[in-house]
């Protein structure tokens, strides 16, 4: 595929912002990948998911912070991630920003079997 092809795909879309996601919300992981493309020289973990609220689909960005959360109950195997849940923990005011941000945690809905 081409990059800019790629880029599209992963680049564009509804992000998830303090601004449009509740407290306590769920999204169903469908994908997760690394950008290292779309947000100035800065990479982050992004998952693709379903806001469970709309059924709508929606990109999150994890930072370092948000994704150790997110590993505690995840894994560090991004392959695992999928059908398990991101629940929005809050929101936090980042001043030298000027910015609110959402605080990330996860919910494991789907158990691994070993075979």
């Amino acid at each position: 595929m081409s990059i800019i092809k790629t880029y599209m795909e992963k680049g564009g879309g509804n992000w998830a912002k303090a601004s449009n996601v509740a407290t306590g919300a769920k999204i169903t992981v469908e994908s997760v990948y690394l950008d290292d493309e779309s947000f100035e020289g800065q990479s982050y973990i992004v998952v693709n998911g379903i806001y469970d609220i709309t059924g709508e689909a929606i990109k999150v960005r994890l930072g370092v912070q948000n994704l150790r959360r997110v590993v505690e109950t995840l894994g560090d195997n991004e392959a695992t991630w999928t059908n398990n849940k991101l629940v929005v923990l809050g929101t936090q005011d980042y001043p030298g920003l000027g910015s609110k941000g959402i605080l990330w945690g996860a919910e494991k809905t789907v158990q691994q079997t070993q075979i």
